[in-house]
């Protein structure tokens, strides 16, 4: 398969290169993937301002921006005349579970390619530090990938899969998103005569709850979580038809 890689880690991370590494062992990979880190970067794009870019390989860009810049600008300008089978995002150094899928722009890597109606996958380690078992997660994903047939392999796939830190896994499942328990804090600072806020947390914990993401990473299996372009909160639709019955209502009686 033809294979488009990003991050949102940079270019010269260990997650991705991991995962070149692997999967070139068996398909043609491509690279576009940010020139720095750009976590927590979410879905943004950059308009109307140059960005910075550097060919790194022979198939491999780095760009000055985000992780949803680079799967624009790799998809439509530097391999426009690549068909793509399939876009990944990572190896993430960090899960991407629950809530964090907003803010991610590991995932966010991978909903690009989505909108642009490619399939793609997110791939995040739930570890930052030291031991990184990414070889043991590129490598499963590899075997994963070669089950992958032409039913799921079509426009809009958009799997998020998280490995948990362990460099042996007790299985796979399939997940929905768990909660998240944020605990931000926001320190403010002088310098030069300036003022700052500065968002700061802890490691963030989770609601225990039988088949989440976050369950079952935490339990030791690899956590597979198909998401959706679609977010409409279809709870709420019958109160919204409320509110613009009454507004209709009194704009007629207001006329």
């Amino acid at each position: 398969m033809k294979l488009l890689l990003t991050n949102d880690d940079g270019y010269q991370a260990q997650g991705i290169n991991t995962l070149a590494e692997v999967l070139s062992l068996s398909h043609e990979v491509y690279l576009c993937a940010p020139l720095s880190q750009q976590s927590g970067t979410g879905h943004a794009i950059t308009l109307f301002q140059p960005l910075e870019f550097r060919q790194v390989g022979e198939k491999a860009y780095a760009v000055d921006g985000t992780p949803a810049d680079c799967v624009k600008t790799g998809l439509i300008h530097f391999f426009r005349d690549v068909k793509f089978d399939l876009v990944v995002s990572g190896i993430n150094h960090g899960p991407n579970m629950g809530e964090d899928i907003f803010y991610s722009g590991t995932v966010a890597g991978a909903r690009e390619a989505a909108l642009n109606g490619l399939p793609s996958v997110a791939l995040s380690l739930n570890e930052w530090e030291n031991p990184l078992y990414f070889r043991q997660a590129a490598e499963l994903f590899a075997g994963l990938l070669a089950c992958f047939d032409e039913d799921i392999l079509q426009p809009g796939l958009l799997l998020n899969i998280n490995f948990p830190h362990t460099p042996a896994y007790r299985g796979l499942r399939i997940t929905h998103l768990g909660k998240r328990i944020y605990r931000d804090t926001v320190r403010v600072a002088s310098q030069e005569g300036k003022n700052y806020v500065i968002i700061e947390g802890e490691w963030p914990h989770f609601v225990p709850e039988d088949g989440t993401d976050m369950s079952v990473v935490d339990a030791g299996y690899v956590s597979l979580t198909p998401l959706a372009i679609e977010r409409q909160d279809k709870r709420f639709l019958s109160h919204i038809e409320k509110i613009l019955k009454k507004y209709e209502k009194r704009a007629c009686i207001s006329s």
